[in-house]
């Protein structure tokens, strides 16, 4: 890794002790909220455990002794019997609490994956659209994807484990306090140096992701490629299997774990001589142990009671490293966790938000905009656009691909805010409106549409989740959208699954998958219907009849539509041609062919296509 590199790394991705402090008491807080029962139950099984242990150490210490008097004296001491049963009933103790803890463990663990799932995908559903075309963002949510529920899991596990291994620490140095402060100060003074450079290694590690997260980044998306079906026939028939997994997803991978592996090795040296000082130190203790034993200075009883409890705190200093240099780790992604769930859209309602009446067609303007993304704000997508939209008006967008016809689309929905100018909804800047009041007069398809892996009566009603579906509103979508047809093929007509991994589920075509699509928009009922290619996947008899239901039956709402099929398109009251961003002819399909310029030219080429 550059030096550079480096002094990015650590001075951007560190993290401080009052952000570890701040991580760590929101998830025991979360932890707490999720099940206060199952998370206080492991603090306590935990200090059972460790009281016990020590306990049983100090007891089993008892009973050696005792068998070393009776073995002198030829019977055994009134004592050793009572000492030895004790101690096993303090270890079932021991190993009950064990047992419970770890019950507890398994089911705080499910219920932080429901937690984690649940919350994520909510945060991620109230982000700015414009939050995903960030790079930086985007390799955020890569490595909170890969190891964000684990990250959290093992903050609110590290931190039982934690409290368990301080506890028995601080114990033991309790117990062992008679021996002088010199031996203790001694194994504080020698744990903090291994402390210390698992800490920096996996700082190291993680600061990784910050100059070296796009081959990840490049290898998730290369992967993902496989998880598609339609993707897989194109690497199929191309033979782009070796070339994308070994060629592209491997290398990647490999250079990623490479430098990783490369950090690792950069603080071995470190962490071998702060092992060798601690291990050596404990190695001088023992052996002072034994000369006090030999001497007469300790019975061979607190023998073994100093060196099963030293040898306990070895344990619990090697536990503690561990857990550290994981928090660290896990700290800094849970982190980013939070960072997501943090995150305040900026598309919002403002306060005082202006409901729209249901029952009121708007009328729509744009004035004077202007829009670039944020990905690249010295490119306009649209310019100094002005384009009014009219109560119950069937308007056509057409223009070659990038004109800017989704743009203005997503620019309605109010998806993202335009650059300059503004959209006036009823003469109200559309930024002054309640925007869920705003979107339920709106129904839309995209081209790219979810696919639900529910029956068709379901994907249908998710048009309008706020209301209780009728068969007769069912069966109306259903009629616009030519979905008859199909589902008189189908083996459980409108029940049946679009998904063929279900028993008795069926994979459609991607006609058969619009249709059902259109359906849902159509279900929805609302005051303005957006289309986007909504017959990209149909033939041109389905084409027919589904536009002849919407120039019919949405006679008194506004429409407005997205196609390249000029046969479609030039059924429209309007048609506006956008080139760059910029409208440059709009009126009828018989104005416009009049005019002879781009439309006319458009329609004449796709025309004589036809005819070919």
């Amino acid at each position: 890794m550059k030096k550079e590199d480096k002094d990015k790394t650590k001075k951007s991705k560190e993290i401080g002790l009052k952000d570890s402090i701040y991580v760590i008491a929101r998830t025991l807080k979360i932890g707490w909220k999720i099940d206060k029962l199952n998370y206080s139950s492991r603090f306590f099984f935990s200090t059972i455990e460790v009281v016990g242990t020590i306990i049983a150490t100090y007891v089993g210490s008892r009973v050696l002794g005792e068998l070393i008097t009776s073995v002198n004296q030829g019977s055994a001491t009134s004592l050793l019997y009572q000492l030895a049963i004790a101690e096993g009933f303090i270890l079932l103790a021991v190993n009950m609490s064990a047992a419970l803890s770890t019950l507890s463990d398994r089911i705080m663990f499910i219920k932080w994956d429901k937690w984690f799932t649940l919350e994520l995908n909510r945060a991620r559903s109230e982000l700015d659209t414009d939050f995903f075309e960030d790079r930086n963002n985007q390799k955020l949510l890569n490595k909170i994807d890969r190891k964000g529920v684990w990250a959290v899991e093992a903050v609110s596990n590290n931190t039982v484990y934690l409290y368990y291994n301080l506890l028995k620490m601080i114990l033991i140095l309790g117990s062992v306090l008679v021996l002088g402060p010199i031996i203790i100060i001694l194994i504080i003074v020698s744990s903090i140096p291994r402390i210390y450079a698992e800490i920096k290694r996996s700082k190291l590690e993680w600061g990784i992701w910050a100059t070296k997260g796009d081959e990840y980044h490049t290898h998730q998306k290369t992967i993902g490629l496989f998880r598609d079906q339609k993707n897989l026939i194109e690497i199929k028939l191309y033979g782009l299997k070796n070339r994308l997994l070994y060629g592209v997803a491997a290398k990647n991978i490999d250079k990623f774990g490479q430098t990783q592996v490369a950090a690792s090795k950069s603080t071995l040296g470190a962490e071998s001589v702060a092992h060798l000082a601690y291990e050596g130190t404990f190695l001088a203790v023992t052996l002072y142990l034994l000369k006090r034993a030999v001497e007469g200075a300790i019975t061979i009883a607190n023998f073994s009671f100093y060196a099963g409890v030293l040898n306990q705190f070895s344990s619990s200093m090697r536990n503690l490293s561990s857990i550290i240099s994981r928090s660290s780790e896990s700290i800094l992604y849970t982190k980013d966790v939070y960072s997501i769930l943090d995150v305040n859209a900026t598309i919002v309602s403002p306060t005082d938000a202006i409901k729209l009446n249901k029952a009121e067609i708007p009328t729509i303007e744009f004035k004077d905009v202007s829009f670039a993304y944020r990905s690249n704000p010295d490119e306009k997508i649209l310019e100094n656009l002005n384009l009014t939209i009219k109560p119950g008006e069937h308007l056509a967008l057409v223009g070659e691909n990038g004109a800017g016809k989704t743009t203005i689309i997503k620019l309605l929905l109010r998806l993202y805010d335009v650059t300059e100018g503004q959209i006036l909804v009823n003469g109200i800047n559309i930024k002054e409106l309640d925007l869920d009041s705003y979107w339920r007069q709106i129904g839309v398809l995209f081209q790219d549409f979810n696919r639900y892996p529910f029956d068709i009566k379901t994907n249908i009603e998710l048009g309008r989740v706020t209301k209780t579906p009728t068969k007769k509103e069912i069966d109306r979508a259903v009629e616009l959208s030519n979905l008859g047809p199909i589902l008189n093929k189908l083996p459980k007509g409108i029940n049946t699954i679009l998904d063929n991994s279900f028993e008795e589920g069926v994979e459609p075509s991607g006609g058969q998958w619009q249709r059902v699509a259109l359906a849902r928009a159509f279900y929805r009922n609302s005051n303005i219907l957006i289309l986007d290619e909504p017959t990209a996947a149909v033939d041109a008899n389905a084409e027919y009849e589904i536009f002849n239901n919407i120039f019919t039956h949405y006679g008194d709402k506004t429409a407005l539509i997205i196609s390249h099929r000029f046969s479609t398109v030039k059924r429209a009251q309007r048609i506006v041609v956008l080139d760059k961003g910029r409208i440059i002819e709009e009126g009828s399909h018989k104005d416009l062919m009049n005019n002879s310029k781009l439309y006319a030219g458009m329609f004449t080429k796709q025309a004589e296509g036809y005819k070919d």
